[in-house]
């Protein structure tokens, strides 16, 4: 799998190869803990239903949401999540005064290996 993170207005681009799995149970818990309270609620209320109401009802159903449960609410048992273990990650850096060129980073049994390409 890969993961493509572009970044245009600073000319960067981060590409991130690897293995995808399931996180476990621990690991859900801690990322659903460390999300904004905005964040946690969307897991909850960011349903196709939801998407669907007029805006006013949205927006009541939000409001009524926060103030029930406030910032007291765990992680929805709908809520997933998977971890990359990276086996190559290439960075890409552009540039108006010269030519872009790339940083890779290939697992190796010893480590990273760095490499420098063009871009």
């Amino acid at each position: 799998m890969a993961l493509v993170l572009l970044f245009p207005e600073d000319r960067h681009q981060i590409v991130v190869q690897g293995r995808a799995e399931p996180a476990d149970a621990a690991e859900l818990a801690w990322a659903f803990q460390h999300r904004s309270p905005y964040l946690q609620q969307l897991a909850w209320q960011n349903t196709v239903e939801f998407a669907g109401m007029p805006l006013p009802d949205r927006i009541a159903s939000w409001r009524s949401f926060g103030e029930l449960h406030g910032d007291g609410f765990g992680q929805p048992p709908t809520w997933t999540g998977y971890l990359v273990r990276p086996s190559r990650i290439t960075f890409w850096q552009g540039s108006a005064e010269t030519a872009s060129r790339r940083t890779e980073y290939m697992r190796t049994p010893e480590g990273w290996a760095v490499t420098l390409l063009a871009g």
